[in-house]
């Protein structure tokens, strides 16, 4: 019998790749987005409620989570509310049919998944996709969280899992949990070689706050490139070089564009985003600033500006929280997506950054990506593969 799983959250990109690999594995799969709109490509219109019942259950629900139950929790309040608006038999009907219930971002979108498996027989994988607190969430509110995690992660048919490095390792620091690795693989992208056709080295990632807390320590393109002919006049380059931000060439960028550019300098503005990871699985040669280098510009307030409340779980691994102070930080960006990878090209000054772009083997470097994403993806269908055995009963954990 064909698998049904069911995905819903409010991140178009975490819907995207996760659909993908589950369409890989054979599960049947749907998606109803909790977004209020989407700046992405926007998904199948076969993947959205087909039936006028279904849409009005699923605005009901973005109602109560929009006022109120999303990034501040869902409670008890909001499930009667929507029991009492679109009773249970119809929401039985919507989600009993799916084997597996998904979310990721943001985390507090477990206490909606849960909530409906309770009633609908089905079960939870829940995918934490940007830490799984609130930023400056108060202990109660904390604790509170940490129980439902808790609860899913000890449970034998539901599954707690990270989509990255840093919240596997946040999670073990502050619950004192170890979530299944079901890290971000981007299956709904074509595997292909890196064929660059266009000049301009891009300046990413794409997706940015749309209000940045600070800059990055160049200003602009413009600021850029000055700097990089300076740099080139001074130590007598002939290579000439453009320097281009994403979101001006491509206010509405398709990973066709992306690809055709022949590298992408980072400016890194969180600890991990599906933007980040789809420019990196094009193979797109990736420069990362150094550790070093974002902590001398005050760049990690904005990469990872949260503050816990709670204090570290007895059991944790870690000898420090990430604000604790400048060491603590350099401890904790080592645990970031981009720092992560096996090929990004890491730099710590703008001389270095411009130095390594002239005398990096481009072609070499993309060709070292599309092997390590390759395996990427086998170690990502694998792992997936494991979790829904878990979500049918069984209790391997491999």
């Amino acid at each position: 019998m064909q698998r049904r799983a069911l995905i819903m959250d409010g991140h178009v990109g975490c819907q995207l790749w996760q659909r993908a690999v589950l369409r890989e594995l054979g599960v049947e799969t749907k998606v109803l987005s909790l977004r209020k709109s989407d700046a992405r490509p926007q998904l199948p219109r076969h993947d959205n409620p087909v039936s006028a019942r279904e849409r009005e259950i699923l605005k009901t629900i973005k109602r109560l989570w929009r006022n109120g139950g999303g990034r501040r929790g869902w409670n008890k309040v909001h499930a009667a509310l929507l029991r009492l608006a679109c009773g249970r038999r119809d929401l039985a009907a919507l989600f009993g049919g799916h084997d597996v219930l998904l979310g990721s971002y943001p985390p507090a979108v477990g206490r909606l998944l849960f909530d409906l498996a309770r009633d609908c027989n089905s079960r939870v994988i829940l995918n934490l996709g940007n830490r799984c607190t609130l930023n400056g969430a108060s202990v109660r509110k904390f604790r509170s969280f940490a129980a439902l995690l808790t609860e899913i992660h000890e449970s034998r048919e539901h599954v707690l899992a990270a989509m990255h490095e840093y919240d596997f390792q946040y999670a073990r620091h502050y619950l004192g949990l170890e979530p299944r690795k079901l890290y971000v693989a981007c299956h709904h992208l074509p595997l292909a070689p890196h064929r660059p056709t266009r000049d301009a080295v891009l300046i990413g990632p794409p997706s940015t706050p749309a209000a940045p807390r600070a800059p990055t320590p160049f200003e602009s393109a413009q600021n850029m490139n000055a700097a990089y002919a300076s740099w080139r006049a001074k130590n007598g380059r002939r290579k000439t070089m453009r320097f281009e931000r994403i979101r001006s060439l491509y206010p509405n960028y398709d990973w066709r564009d992306l690809a055709r550019h022949p590298a992408v300098v980072i400016f890194p503005y969180s600890s991990f985003s599906v933007s980040m990871a789809e420019l990196y699985e094009m193979n797109v040669p990736f420069f990362v600033p150094s550790a070093e280098f974002l902590i001398r510009h005050r760049m990690p307030q904005e990469i990872v500006h949260h503050r816990c409340q709670a204090p570290p779980h007895p059991r944790s691994p870690h000898p420090c929280s990430f604000h604790d102070d400048a060491r603590a930080m350099a401890y904790w960006l080592r645990f970031c997506y981009f720092y992560q990878l096996e090929n990004a090209v890491v730099w710590d000054s703008a001389a270095d950054l411009f130095q390594k772009l002239n005398d990096c083997d481009l072609p070499e470097i993309s060709e070292k990506m599309y092997a390590e994403n390759a395996a990427r993806r086998r170690e990502s269908l694998r792992r997936w593969g494991a979790a829904l055995d878990n979500t049918s009963g069984r209790t391997n954990h491999g």
